[in-house]
């Protein structure tokens, strides 16, 4: 049989190549046929593969549309978002106090060392986050400002501060002094917590003063009422009624006695907001005066005690101090008083003012 492949440096001859391969299948004969059985599983193999190949191609299809849809609602979503940050109004800040006493030069934004804001006057509202700034003596206008928190407790500035609302049950003493009179027993507790920078005061009923010192590096707590607790440094501390608590870093904390009625609590006296008393009765009255002043209610007759709760009084304390009030009301309900020692002792009589 010829070698069928071209000789070396001969050009191939189709037609020639053709014939030689004829005649090798001629020779080969025929192939023997496959079986039925074989052919049966190449054929179910084929239309596996087929059908598997068609399903792919089907899942590939849904995922595509799918994700297509997905995509189309994210950017949807999206779109629908930033058209109604652009058209609907957010909802303003929540209200947490309302001024109720405003004197001298008092503002809210700015601060208490470059000034600025708006002027503060009563009766308006005031958000979460506004800050609250009294000038001092240098200004020529020291302000003192008296504010009613959103729940109730009555908080006061001194001249020289700086407070920051940060809600209607925390606040933030950047600077110089606030009082509080939570309006609540001690046993209830106020829930009122002041944020200093060098600790967090917290209230457990009533009355109190906190005071940062002019560098800022100490702390001075007053209880007038209940008590307060300091939590610094890692460490908590509390005083109650009549005690002085000063804390500054690094240093043990140094505790003092004051009285609810002594002169360091004449400036929350000065800042207090006036009532109106027309209508109210003499009880009223005199509970509200000693709770300001820090003094103790005595009735020389126990019968008085009763017959003050019925008791009408009628007028105007507004511009007057507490002892201008009391001079002006207990003579005009025909009753005398005498003060010594922070106990007023109200007595019949309309006798004149005494003092000791």
């Amino acid at each position: 049989m010829s070698d069928p492949r071209p000789a070396a440096g001969r050009p191939v001859d189709p037609a020639e190549e053709e014939r030689e391969l004829r005649h090798l299948i001629r020779q080969a004969g025929p192939r023997p046929a496959v079986p039925a059985s074989d052919l049966g599983e190449i054929k179910a193999a084929a239309r596996r593969e087929w059908q598997r190949l068609v399903a792919a191609e089907a899942a590939r299809r849904r995922w595509a549309r799918r994700l297509a849809w997905a995509a189309g609602l994210a950017v949807a979503a999206v779109g629908a978002w930033w058209w109604s940050a652009r058209t609907v109004p957010q909802p303003p800040p929540a209200v947490v106090a309302r001024v109720e006493l405003a004197r001298g030069d008092v503002r809210v934004g700015g601060d208490a060392i470059d000034g600025g804001g708006e002027p503060l006057g009563s009766g308006g509202e005031l958000v979460a986050g506004s800050e609250l700034v009294t000038a001092g003596a240098a200004a020529g206008s020291p302000g003192r400002l008296a504010i009613r928190l959103a729940g109730g407790p009555s908080v006061r500035l001194d001249h020289d501060s700086h407070v920051r609302l940060a809600s209607h049950r925390r606040l933030e003493l950047l600077a110089g002094a606030l009082y509080v009179d939570s309006g609540v027993s001690p046993a209830a507790g106020g829930g009122i917590e002041i944020d200093t920078g060098l600790g967090v005061v917290r209230d457990i009923g009533t009355q109190f003063e906190v005071r940062l010192s002019d560098t800022g590096e100490a702390l001075r707590i007053r209880v007038r009422e209940g008590r307060v607790t300091l939590s610094a440094a890692g460490e908590s501390h509390s005083a109650a009624a009549g005690e002085e608590l000063t804390w500054q870093r690094d240093a043990p904390p140094v505790r003092g006695r004051v009285d609810s009625w002594s002169a360091e609590w004449e400036w929350v006296v000065a800042a207090a907001p006036p009532i109106e008393i027309e209508g109210r009765t003499l009880g009223e009255f005199l509970d509200w005066v000693c709770r300001e002043a820090g003094w103790r209610l005595e009735f020389v007759d126990p019968a008085l005690a009763e017959s003050a709760r019925d008791i009408r009084v009628h007028g105007a304390i507004e511009e007057l101090t507490l002892e201008q009030a009391l001079s002006v009301v207990l003579p005009g309900s025909r009753l005398s008083y005498r003060l010594e020692d922070g106990v007023l002792r109200v007595a019949r009589g309309a006798g004149r003012l005494q003092n000791s």
